[in-house]
């Protein structure tokens, strides 16, 4: 299992991110850890960390205290954040995040045993969205 925690310690949220955020993403990763005892356990971990990321998104980008269904979707989000700078994500890479949120979201047969990538584009995100504080 320490090999395990290994392939992720990397993937570190920043320390600008807000800690309801960090604390998030970091329960994703312990969950990645976990799938050592159980495979199928990465489809959560990979499920936590895209809605942290959405979570992320919409803190930063002001649309958190707004009811749910007037909420813009992850792809809105992940657009607006590109147009206003915040993010750089190429188009590709923005429709896998959006495809794969979605089949864990909403239920999936399919394994995806690389929860790596995802954990990794997530963190991506959410240390482009609060970077370091420059003093």
């Amino acid at each position: 299992m320490a090999d395990r925690y290994a392939h992720v310690a990397d993937l570190a949220p920043g320390e600008a991110v807000p800690d309801d955020v960090a604390n998030q993403f970091n329960l994703a990763r312990r969950l990645y850890v976990l799938s050592w005892y159980s495979a199928r356990i990465v489809q959560v971990a990979e499920r936590h960390a895209y809605s942290t990321t959405e979570f992320a998104l919409r803190l930063c980008l002001g649309h958190q205290d707004k009811p749910s269904r007037k909420r813009p979707t992850l792809k809105r989000l992940l657009e607006e954040a590109e147009r206003k700078g915040l993010i750089r994500l190429d188009s590709s890479r923005r429709e896998a995040i959006v495809s794969f949120r979605n089949t864990f979201s909403h239920g999936s047969k399919d394994f995806y045993p690389d929860g790596r990538r995802a954990l990794e584009a997530c963190c991506n995100i959410i240390n482009q969205l609060y970077p370091p504080v420059r003093t």
